[in-house]
């Protein structure tokens, strides 16, 4: 056996980098499988898209710098910040650093028009399988209502849109009531982000 010998063990801490959390608002999804974030312009133009930081982290509690960017351009320096993006996709890049270590998360923002917004209901509606003179209503008013957002009438594309809601809880809702909840939540969505400018 041998002679007891001690022995010492320091442990030295790790600085772990920020956990990075990249959200964006008025944020819209139309379906589960979507992989961007949607942004639908009020005026067809543009959005103003507050970027929001709030959820990021850092273990070890240091105080955080956010730094947004779109490729090389900064965006901001703020945890939350309201910038204006033109209708196209974006992708946006937050780095957010305790002075030691940086995280990083991407976030892929699609500013999409009135009609383009629209048309996604359109296709929405024709993988829904609905067969008979009541699609055809239906496409008539979101066919109208995309040609006056196009066309800059946002006062006519808002009434037939409205008219659309009005032809889903009269025509789908009695029957369907799942199908009409999904149109109805979409196409108010559309209306809420023309409604606002």
């Amino acid at each position: 056996d041998s002679a007891l010998a001690t022995v010492s063990i320091t442990i030295v801490s790790v600085n772990d980098a920020p956990i990075a959390v990249a959200r964006a608002f008025p944020a819209f999804l139309f379906s589960t499988n979507d992989t961007s974030t949607v942004v639908i312009s009020a005026n067809g133009t543009n959005a103003i898209v507050v970027l929001d930081a709030s959820l990021s982290s850092d273990i070890e509690n240091d105080s955080l710098q956010y730094l947004w960017l779109e490729g090389t351009n900064v965006l901001a320096s703020e945890e939350i910040a309201s910038i204006t993006f033109d209708v196209g996709t974006h992708i946006i890049t937050l780095n957010v650093s305790d002075s030691s270590d940086t995280g990083f998360d991407n976030l892929t923002l699609e500013v999409i028009t009135p009609a383009q917004a629209i048309a996604e209901l359109i296709s929405f509606l024709n993988e829904s399988n609905l067969v008979d003179k009541r699609q055809r209503a239906l496409f008539a008013s979101l066919n109208a209502s995309a040609a006056s957002f196009s066309r800059g009438q946002f006062g006519a594309g808002i009434k037939q849109l409205e008219t659309f809601q009005t032809q889903v809880r009269v025509l789908i809702e009695p029957t369907n009531p799942a199908l009409a909840e999904q149109l109805l939540h979409i196409s108010g969505e559309i209306l809420d982000a023309v409604s606002t400018d």
